[in-house]
């Protein structure tokens, strides 16, 4: 068990979603401190609901910049309407960081700025709420064909979806596949697999995740994202070794050797 807990937080896209409501949640929970202590007029009550509220500021960049590319067509368009939103939004909750410290320090000299500045922080708290939520709003739909009870948005077009996601080579002329490699509990099965000159090798993914086959000696061979029960095949026409790993999970090494 603790084996797959580690695995898990080797994983990108497991961290986002375990750090992602942290400025939200954190935040909330730091106002509806500050509002109490304002309420009850108490200076050492806003100092603590202040502190609360100033973790927003160092976990908004970790959690809206780690978003990665794994979902269908309409998924990565919510995904670039998600980033977009996270860009033009992360600095309410900069602010709301800023000013909770300036809050904390100006009311030494002057003690009577201490409720205004509460009420500042509260203010732009509240709008950093928002923004959070429509962030999360997009953010919901990017891996979750239930959530999305609308279309993506029309701004998220196709070359902005593209950026997301590596290219995927086509497949029409592939010849069928002559050695099969595995994917699963983020391992290549085999890790080293020997072919033929003209042959095919296949990789199937029966992991939880989605996976990349990225050759390290051959930057233009990238399978893209292989979702989870999708395949990928590549002939390999000049003999050599041919190390790759995943893009997304880069501990995860193999090798195909043509002789």
């Amino acid at each position: 068990m603790i084996e797959a807990i580690l695995r898990d937080l080797r994983q990108p896209e497991y961290i986002h979603v375990l750090v992602n409501p942290l400025p939200v949640y954190g935040l909330a929970v730091g106002l509806i401190g500050l509002f109490i202590s304002i309420c009850q007029r108490s200076r050492p009550a806003m100092i603590a609901a202040l502190v609360a509220v100033r973790p927003a500021y160092e976990y908004g960049e970790r959690a809206y910049d780690g978003v990665l590319s794994m979902a269908d067509e309409p998924g990565r368009a919510w995904l670039a309407s998600h980033k977009a939103r996270a860009e033009n939004l992360i600095w309410f909750f900069y602010g709301v960081g800023v000013l909770s410290v300036i809050a904390l320090i100006i009311p030494i000299k002057w003690p009577r700025s201490s409720l205004w500045l509460a009420l500042a922080v509260l203010t732009v708290g509240a709008i950093s709420l928002g923004a959070g939520g429509y962030i999360a709003y997009a953010g919901g739909r990017i891996r979750h064909r239930e959530f999305r009870n609308e279309p993506p948005p029309q701004q998220a077009t196709a070359s902005t979806a593209r950026e997301t996601s590596p290219p995927v080579q086509q497949a029409g002329s592939v010849a069928p596949a002559s050695a099969w490699v595995t994917i699963q509990a983020l391992k290549y099965l085999p890790e080293t697999i020997e072919i033929r000159k003209g042959e095919t090798v296949e990789w199937d993914n029966k992991d939880l995740t989605p996976h990349t086959v990225t050759f390290q000696t051959s930057g233009d061979v990238n399978s893209g994202s292989i979702d989870v029960g999708m395949s990928w095949s590549h002939t390999f026409t000049q003999a050599g070794s041919y190390p790759y790993f995943c893009t997304f999970h880069p501990e995860m090494k193999a090798t195909v050797v043509v002789k």
